[in-house]
C-alpha cells in the first residue's frame, strides 16, 4: 500500500492533469521481463487518463517471491508509455506547458529510437495545430530571451517545419504502412533529409540564430535526427553500408546539434546575466545621505535603498572595530538575491535545453 501511495503522489506531480483531463484508472503491477534498464520484476505504476497514458518506475526494489526487496540502485524514472498528445490537443495553456511536454516526447522518442514515429506519436496531426505548437515555439523564445527572430525569418522556419512533420505523416509514414520496399522508402526520405540541413538546421546551428532561434533548434534537430535513424533503419537489411553511413551521418549531426545547443544556452543565460545591474550609487554626496541599490530589469523590481547613516543596524562589522558603509550593505543583498531569485529563475527556464541537451549526449554515447 506504501508503494502505491508514494506512486501516486509522484506521478500526480510529475504529470500534472491539465484542463478538462480526467483519470480513468491508476494500477499497480510489475514488469514480467526486463524492460530497458529495468530488471524483471521492477514495480509499476501506471496511469491512464482520456488524454494520455503514464507509467512510473520504482526502479530501487524488485518484487520477488511474493514481496518487495532492494533491487539495483537507478535513478528514478517515469516515462509515458503512449506518448503524450501535444498541449493544444490537450487544453492546456501556457507555452512553458506545451514547450515542457513536446520536449519530453522528442526525448523519449530520442532514448527509444521510434525514428519516423516522432511525427506521429509526438507531433499535431493537422496544420491548425502544427500552426498553434509553432506560435508557442516562438513565445517560449520570447519569454526566456526577450529578443525576437525577424518575422521574416520566422515565417521561413515555420514553413520549413510545418512542411517536413506534414509530408512524414502523409506522405512517408502511409508508405511505410503499405510497403516493405526498402529503397522506395529511402527515396522518400532522402529529399527531407537534404532539406532538413542545407534549408533549416544550418541556418539554425549558426551563432546568429542558435539563440534567438533555441526552440526552433531543438524541434528541427530532433526532427532530422530522427529522418537519419529511420534510414539507416530501412536500409539496414538491404544495404548494410549504406545504413552505416547513415548511421555515422547520424552520430555526426548528433554532435554538432549538442555542440549548438551548448551555445545557445550560454549565449541565453549570458543574455539574462545582464538584466541584473551592479549596484548603483546615488548622486546625492554625504554621509547621511549617500545610499546604494540595484535593479533587476528582467523582473523590473528595484531593490530597497541601502544609506550610510548612523544607527547601529546600519553598521557592518569590520576587523575590530566598524564600518559604515553603504556600498557594502548593497552588494551583499545584491549577492543574496542573485542567489536565492534571480540565478536560480534563469536555470528554471533553460532546464528543458539543458535536460535535452543531456538526453542528446546520452544518445551520443550510447
Amino acid at each position: 500500500m506504501h508503494w502505491i501511495k508514494v506512486g501516486l503522489r509522484l506521478i500526480s506531480r510529475k504529470f500534472p492533469l491539465v484542463a478538462n483531463e480526467s483519470i480513468i484508472s491508476d494500477r499497480f503491477t510489475f514488469l514480467s521481463d526486463e524492460f530497458r534498464s529495468f530488471p524483471q520484476g521492477t514495480p509499476v505504476l501506471i496511469r491512464e487518463t482520456d488524454k494520455a497514458t503514464m507509467i512510473h518506475f520504482f526502479p530501487c526494489s524488485v518484487y520477488r517471491n511474493g514481496s518487495i526487496e532492494p533491487g539495483n540502485l537507478l535513478s528514478e524514472t517515469s516515462i509515458p508509455v503512449q506518448l503524450p498528445k501535444p498541449s493544444v490537443e490537450t487544453g492546456l495553456k501556457g507555452p512553458e506547458i506545451i514547450i515542457i511536454s513536446l520536449f519530453k516526447g522528442m526525448a523519449s522518442a530520442i532514448e527509444g529510437k521510434i525514428a519516423a514515429e516522432i511525427f506521429n506519436a509526438i507531433f499535431p496531426n493537422n496544420s491548425s495545430n502544427i500552426e498553434q505548437m509553432l506560435s508557442d515555439l516562438k513565445e517560449n523564445i520570447k519569454n526566456i530571451f526577450r529578443q525576437e527572430l525577424d518575422l521574416q525569418t520566422i515565417d521561413q522556419l515555420n514553413l520549413k517545419i510545418q512542411g517536413v512533420i506534414r509530408y512524414m505523416q502523409q506522405t512517408y509514414n502511409l508508405q511505410k504502412k503499405s510497403s516493405s520496399d526498402a529503397a522506395k522508402l529511402e527515396n522518400l526520405l532522402i529529399t527531407e533529409n537534404e532539406k532538413m540541413y542545407t534549408e533549416l538546421m544550418s541556418l539554425l546551428v549558426g551563432e546568429r540564430y542558435r539563440a534567438k532561434g533555441i526552440a526552433y533548434l531543438v524541434v528541427g534537430a530532433n526532427a532530422h535526427l530522427a529522418i537519419l535513424q529511420e534510414l539507416a533503419a530501412v536500409t539496414m537489411q538491404s544495404n548494410p553500408e549504406i545504413s552505416k553511413a547513415y548511421t555515422a551521418n547520424y552520430y555526426e549531426r548528433l554532435g554538432e546539434y549538442i555542440d549548438a545547443l551548448r551555445n545557445a544556452i550560454n549565449e541565453v543565460h549570458q543574455n539574462r546575466l545582464n538584466y541584473l545591474s551592479p549596484c548603483q550609487e546615488s548622486t546625492i554626496r554625504g554621509v547621511s545621505t549617500e545610499h546604494w541599490w540595484f535593479v533587476d530589469n528582467w523582473a523590473n523590481y528595484t531593490s530597497e535603498s541601502y544609506y550610510n547613516t548612523y544607527s547601529w543596524d546600519d553598521k557592518i562589522s569590520e576587523g575590530n572595530g566598524y564600518t559604515i558603509n553603504a556600498k557594502i550593505k548593497a552588494n551583499r543583498a545584491r549577492d543574496i538575491y542573485f542567489n536565492n531569485i534571480f540565478h536560480p529563475t534563469i536555470v528554471n527556464d533553460l532546464q528543458i535545453y539543458v535536460d535535452m541537451k543531456n538526453t542528446w549526449v546520452n544518445a551520443l554515447q550510447g
